[in-house]
């Protein structure tokens, strides 16, 4: 997929396929500078590890960082660019732009770079052209993370799409928090509810008996249905909270557990993460202006 966009956009360039991607050279020679794609790349780490990790490899006497930069893809993914100057130990200057494209596994890596000063800018452009561009053809209606804050002090490790929130003290504070991955529209709320409250009976929560729906909003574009309900675990009584958020293309789950010792300031933290949640990008609507980059000799 990358070689045909290559193509497309830098046509009288040579190709070169690695074994986990391919390189990109000038028509005039790999002292120009290059442009490398690494594909299916795992594990899958934040944008500010990846870049950090790429910088430590460079042999360098001095290193500037830009900011990372987020980006949506042109398929609606998740992706983020960042500007490293510095100055190698020869004393030349180098610019290497670094774009970053993330799936649900793996990601994809844009490093893209040159010590000739009046190709900066080119391969700077060449990054963020080439990072919006990327296509990893997952499909945009499928089950995807979404953007929230974390909540704060709790630690988190991931469960497939979904990641599993445990508060500072766990597990002598009972408590946890999981916000599920983004389900495409079709199912409902309470589809969604039944779901998640089938699964808590199966791990051991019984008597369970389920409040009224309430009415959640974000502030944002997301609103939806707040339901609690209580149960015991082990003779303890059990809180248990599910939220779901919708927008018109994605239903967006969280789910909080929590003994009644610990209820309210585990809501505390739940609600937070609710309305700081955000839904599932779209695909950048319009192309950039020129997807065609011009390397004049």
């Amino acid at each position: 997929m990358c070689a045909m966009i290559a193509a497309n956009v830098l046509p009288t360039w040579r190709l070169a396929q690695t074994a986990d991607g391919l390189i990109l050279s000038p028509p005039e020679g790999t002292h120009l500078g290059l442009l490398r794609f690494r594909e299916n790349q795992r594990p899958l780490a934040s944008a500010a590890t990846l870049f950090t990790h790429a910088a430590q490899q460079l042999p360098v006497d001095k290193l500037e960082l830009g900011r990372i930069e987020q980006m949506i893809t042109c398929e609606g993914e998740f992706a983020a660019i960042q500007i490293q100057r510095g100055v190698g130990p020869d004393g030349q200057a180098f610019i290497r732009c670094l774009g970053a494209v993330f799936g649900d596994d793996q990601y994809t890596l844009i490093d893209a770079g040159t010590t000739v000063p009046d190709r900066f800018a080119f391969f700077e452009q060449a990054a963020r052209t080439f990072t919006f561009y990327v296509a990893l053809g997952l499909g945009y209606r499928r089950r995807r993370r979404f953007e929230y804050k974390s909540p704060t002090m709790w630690s988190g490790v991931a469960r497939g799409l979904d990641a599993v929130w445990m508060p500072p003290g766990y597990p002598r504070v009972r408590a946890q928090m999981t916000v599920h991955a983004a389900v495409p529209a079709g199912a409902t709320p309470a589809d969604i509810r039944d779901s998640i409250m089938k699964r808590l009976e199966l791990s051991g929560l019984a008597s369970v008996k389920v409040g009224d729906p309430e009415r959640r909003f974000t502030g944002g574009e997301l609103s939806g249905v707040a339901w609690r309900a209580t149960g015991s675990d082990e003779g303890t009584t059990t809180h248990a909270d599910v939220v779901v958020l919708e927008d018109e293309r994605f239903l967006y789950p969280l789910e909080l557990v929590s003994s009644a010792e610990h209820v309210g300031e585990a809501r505390t933290a739940f609600d937070a993460v609710v309305h700081s949640a955000r839904g599932v990008p779209l695909p950048e609507a319009q192309p950039m202006a020129d997807s065609t980059l011009h390397w004049a000799t």
